[in-house]
């Protein structure tokens, strides 16, 4: 709640007698109406406290008493209230021998394999990639997919031992997600995986009964090279995308696009690159491993090359000194460092780089500001700088996973952001999405954010000060820089949500879009280069936090754009890229993935806290973004403290957390089985020493 602190001069005794009266004055009041309502003392005291508060939406699906909560007398946000809430840690217990909700998934495919138990479900092959032989896919692209050869040395349409496998149903009784939707975003949400089938292709040592299918064959994985392999697959398929081939600084080959393919022909495949970022002194753990291996063959190898993975590296001065001589790109130097720095399997896919390359091509950003915890965008704008032939950029931090697959989690975050309407396009990304309590995003939730921002008697956006409507002038009467995408109409009133359909989004977070002017975020001050000019005494900002976010080429170009040229604009690097959007007009949209909590919120009490806003909404001056807040997120699966993504994956992994999961659980209940689940972060993921 907001806290007022009123200053009275301890000689001014009048203007206390004053206040006191008027205090008392009000308590009768209060009293009063009370009394003649009948209702308790507490009732409007309740109401106050709880402005802005509103009812789940009637259609809504969540039980009356289950969700009946009030926020309790004296509630102060700072404090761990939800820890009151009923835990169900023992509810994520799901194995392989429990499944229901056995629909058969879209994805799941091809003769199962048998498993050890006469009563658990078969495994099936997970298979989320368009029929690329077949007519209608053939009539809508150019070129033909060609399969590639994987870690095996083997085609991958041939080779089993490359497979992902799933299973259909869920485990019964696996909770719903608190946050987000799968239904949604279209995320398969009908199957489970288990550490076996997702990680037994990418290293995952097999020595547990129970196995579906032949173990995969050993493979020496220092003789894996991942760089080459990608690059062999995208020429292999270079008609699909209308690329040539280039040769760059360290003599590999890349490819190019081909000036006369156009820039915007729909017949050709876009490009994806996935930068994982990683720096010197990572310990690669053999789970980490894993994941980048399946990140490769999910969405590279297997896709025929429209996504390409590369490890982007920081190297540290204080760990590498010899990066801090001039010739910090010469070739010979170069490779050596990244030899030293990264395993053997990824060298050619890694990208080095440090934060003094951006002393010269930065110059207007302070030195101090140019390190990487404010400026870690520099390296992906340069990077989107040196290879142009990518449509998209993904940035991953390597602390990411996913237990379902990461070619079906990207298509379906683009496919989805591609039909977002830019008509509140703003106010809904700046809200954690409750279904519980805003019914279906497209119809109910979008419904109520237009009525939110739609004042009685005036039209929307025209008037209202939280709705946004194009772009968002840095200066009065215009814009160093060139704004991109004017709205077609003078307010959005006219438009019937059909601008932005059909474009690809600009930038995509996996959590709100939020104003940061009123909260309490850490880093609400970082941004550089900006006139004062009253009556705003700061640029206009957006924020969001976990920097996992999509960009497109464009977003990139004019980020480094507005850091290179004068005056040097920049922010802290959670503000940086959705305020560059903002300024722009540029499309940027939140994409509410399933998020899961170790308790049992009440609907309204996830309402209550995560959207606490002036307009309802995750802004505000008691955000949970703010540092005295964000232990709101502890018992969650996806922000930079959840510690339950941790406890959870150590599950999926076979190791035990909470007096679940492990040799002995998993001899009695079976394998530790979860739906598609974004966790971050996972660090350390090393199995623990038996106690001996």
């Amino acid at each position: 709640m907001k806290q007022f602190n009123l200053v009275v001069p301890v000689g001014n005794a009048r203007r206390r007698i004053y206040i006191i009266g008027t205090g008392f004055l009000l308590f009768l009041l209060i009293t009063l109406s009370t009394w003649r309502s009948g209702s308790s003392l507490a009732d409007p005291l309740m109401k106050i406290a709880t402005k802005g508060w509103r009812e789940p939406h009637p259609n809504a699906s969540y039980k009356e008493k289950e969700d009946d909560w009030t926020p309790p007398k004296n509630y102060d946000p700072v404090n761990h209230n939800w820890e009151a809430f009923s835990a169900v840690a023992e509810s994520y217990n799901g194995s392989i021998h429990n499944l229901g909700n056995l629909k058969e998934s879209p994805y799941t495919r091809g003769k199962p394999g048998v498993v050890s138990s006469e009563n658990a479900s078969r495994a099936k092959i997970y298979d989320p990639y368009p029929d690329y032989q077949s007519t209608r896919y053939r009539n809508a692209y150019r070129g033909s997919h060609i399969s590639c050869i994987g870690a095996r040395g083997v085609r991958l349409n041939e080779s089993y031992d490359d497979m992902v496998w799933a299973y259909d149903g869920v485990p019964s009784g696996f909770p719903e997600p608190s946050l987000g939707s799968s239904l949604t975003l279209d995320l398969d949400h009908d199957v489970c995986f288990d550490r076996v089938g997702r990680y037994g292709a990418y290293g995952h040592v097999v020595n547990e009964t129970g196995y579906y299918m032949s173990t995969p064959s050993d493979i020496d994985w220092d003789q894996v090279n991942w760089g080459n392999l990608q690059r062999e697959c995208v020429r292999l398929n270079s008609d699909r995308f209308g690329l040539n081939s280039r040769t760059d600084h360290t003599g590999s080959t890349h490819q190019s696009k081909d000036p006369s393919s156009g820039a915007s022909d729909p017949t050709r495949k876009q490009r994806t690159a996935v930068l994982l970022r990683a720096y010197s002194g990572l310990e690669y753990t053999p789970n980490m491993l894993q994941n980048i291996r399946a990140m490769i063959t999910e969405l590279s190898l297997n896709s025929g090359g429209e996504y390409e993975v590369f490890l982007l590296v920081e190297v540290r001065e204080s760990l590498d000194p010899v990066w801090s001589e001039p010739n910090i790109t010469d070739p010979p130097i170069y490779e050596q460092t990244k030899r030293r720095l990264v395993p053997q399997e990824f060298w050619n896919m890694t990208v080095l780089w440090n934060a003094k390359q951006w002393r010269d091509l930065y110059p207007l950003v302070p030195e101090r500001w140019r390190a990487v915890h404010f400026s870690q965008w520099m390296p992906v704008q340069y990077f989107a700088h040196r290879n142009p032939e990518f449509n998209f950029y993904w940035n991953i931090e390597v602390d990411v996973r996913y237990t379902g697959h990461y070619y079906h989690l990207s298509e379906q975050l683009s496919n989805w952001a591609r039909a977002q309407p830019r008509k509140g396009i703003w106010e809904r990304s700046n809200h954690f999405y409750v279904p519980r309590v805003h019914g279906a995003y497209s119809t109910d939730f979008t419904q109520w954010v237009q009525k939110k921002n739609s004042p009685p008697g005036k039209p929307w956006g025209k008037h209202s000060d939280r709705s946004i409507w194009g772009p968002v002038e840095v200066l009065p009467g215009g814009s160093e820089f060139p704004l991109a995408d004017s709205p077609p109409t003078p307010n959005p009133d006219e438009d019937s949500y059909s601008w932005g359909v059909g474009e690809d989004a600009d930038l995509i977070t996996l959590l709100p879009i939020f104003p940061p002017h009123e909260t309490h975020y850490a880093f609400l001050g970082d941004y550089w280069n900006y006139p004062e000019v009253p009556p705003a005494p700061e640029p206009p900002k957006r924020c969001s936090i976990v920097t996992t976010y999509r960009f497109s080429h464009r977003l990139l170009d004019m980020m480094h754009l507005e850091n290179s040229n004068a005056p040097g604009h920049h922010m802290g690097s959670e503000m940086w890229p959705s305020s560059v959007c903002l300024h722009h007009g540029y499309k940027a949209v939140y994409a509410p993935h399933p998020i899961w909590l170790d308790r049992k919120w009440p609907a309204k009490a996830l309402d209550y806290i995560f959207n606490p806003g002036p307009g309802a909404d995750a802004g505000g001056s008691e955000s949970v973004f703010g540092l005295d807040r964000e232990h709101n997120f502890l018992g969650s699966t996806w922000y930079y403290r959840a510690d339950w993504a941790r406890s959870l994956y150590w599950r999926f992994l076979g190791w035990e957390s909470q007096g679940i999961g492990g040799k002995e659980w998993e001899q009695k209940n079976g394998r530790f089985c979860m739906p598609p689940m974004l966790l971050h972060p996972i660090k350390d993921a090393v199995e623990p020493e038996a106690e001996s």
